[in-house]
């Protein structure tokens, strides 16, 4: 089984979200695993913040290059996962992400903020220790 937006060997997602690209290989388009995606979990929910473009961009181009080989691991996607379906994917509750309520106000949020206000620490992903929110 494969992604639906991976589509005669093309990724639609890419439309969305271009910086997945560089981030998801073809391998996991063509799994299983594709319902790990950030993409595929942002897409899926039919709903996205107006700064959710921006954020996704944002946290692929900031996040040093060694944490990109760790940030897939089972405790991240999940910290990742429900964030965005509480807020980022909801309607009702995007307003309320930290990270909107910076935008709203001209201020570039820190990549480490997570929209509940709590922030992930780097070093716990690539060492790949359990996440502690601060």
């Amino acid at each position: 089984m494969s992604c639906p937006y991976y589509q005669d060997y093309t990724r639609e997602c890419i439309q969305s979200f271009p910086k997945v690209m560089s981030h998801t290989s073809f391998s996991v388009c063509e799994s299983e695993k594709y319902v790990n995606c950030y993409a595929y979990f942002a897409l899926q929910a039919g709903f996205q913040c107006k700064y959710q473009d921006y954020c996704v961009n944002d946290l692929t181009s900031n996040i040093p290059i060694i944490a990109r080989l760790f940030i897939e691991n089972d405790v991240a996607m999940q910290v990742f996962k429900d964030s965005i379906q509480k807020y980022c994917s909801s309607k009702e509750n995007h307003v309320y992400c930290a990270c909107y309520k910076l935008h709203e106000m001209g201020i570039k949020p820190p990549v480490e903020l997570l929209p509940d206000g709590s922030k992930f620490r780097l070093r716990d992903i690539i060492l790949r220790k359990k996440i502690v929110l601060e």
